[in-house]
C-alpha cells in the first residue's frame, strides 16, 4: 500500500487465519478500502467474506472462464460484523451459496461423488 496502487489483487488473503484475527484483517481491508478509495479484486471460497467485504460477488462456475452469476451487494458501505447476522445478509449468502452449489462440477459417469472409480 506504500506505492499507492489504483488496483488492489488478494487471492484468498485470510484463508490461513483463525476467525478472530480474519474478522479483525475483513475490518482492516475495509477501512483501507474506504480511506484510499482503491480498487479491491479479492478471490475466495469464503462466501460469508466475499458478502462481507464485496460491493458486487462474481459466481465462477467450472467450466473455465464462464461467469455463472454476478452480484451487486447493497449492504451499507460501513459494515459491522453485526451486519453479518442480519436477514438480508443471511439470505444473500444462502443465495449465492445455492448459485455455487449448482454451478459444481458433476461427478464423473461411474464415479462416486467424483472421488475416483468404482472397486
Amino acid at each position: 500500500m506504500a506505492c499507492e496502487p489504483a488496483l488492489l489483487l488478494l487471492d484468498e488473503p485470510f484463508g490461513a487465519l483463525d476467525v478472530q484475527t480474519r474478522e479483525d484483517m475483513q475490518l482492516l481491508l475495509r477501512r483501507i478500502w474506504a480511506d484510499t478509495g482503491t480498487t479491491v479484486l479479492l478471490v475466495t471460497h469464503d462466501v460469508d467474506e466475499a458478502v462481507f467485504l464485496g460491493d458486487r460477488v462474481i459466481v465462477l462456475s467450472t467450466d473455465p472462464g464462464r461467469v455463472a452469476a454476478d452480484i451487486c451487494i447493497e449492504h451499507p458501505t460501513g459494515r459491522t460484523l453485526a451486519d453479518k447476522r442480519s436477514p438480508e445478509f443471511q439470505d444473500l449468502r444462502t443465495t449465492i451459496e445455492d448459485m455455487v452449489r449448482a454451478n459444481a462440477r458433476r461427478p464423473a459417469a461411474g464415479t462416486p461423488h467424483g472421488r475416483g472409480r468404482h472397486r
